[in-house]
């Protein structure tokens, strides 16, 4: 059986994690207030559109200026997060794989 507290994430791991999680706490800000400001209106708000990275070609040929290979899998865990955060807010959101312009 599993135990979390078997579990010790490693320092690239853990900063890792903390970088997922603060761009997912950006994404659910910008949600949330989105959300407010559409309901103060009277409307809906619509879903938060998340993209999510196929692989790390993908992520490389959209963003050429960021060395960081593993950078796909941050972004893609911050979508997670996020997806998840706005959904237990009861906010849409909707993630779909990115698209990169050839």
């Amino acid at each position: 059986m599993f135990s979390a507290s078997h579990w010790v994430p490693s320092s690239a791991s853990s900063a890792q994690y903390q970088r997922a999680d603060a761009k997912a706490a950006g994404l659910v800000e910008i949600a949330s207030s989105a959300a407010r400001v559409a309901r103060e209106r009277g409307v809906e708000p619509a879903p938060l559109m998340l993209a999510y990275w196929r692989d790390a070609a993908q992520w490389a040929k959209a963003h050429p200026e960021d060395g960081d290979a593993g950078m796909w899998r941050v972004e893609n865990a911050a979508a997670r997060l996020a997806a998840d955060r706005l959904h237990a807010m009861g906010l849409p959101v909707a993630i779909a794989y990115a698209e990169p312009e050839a």
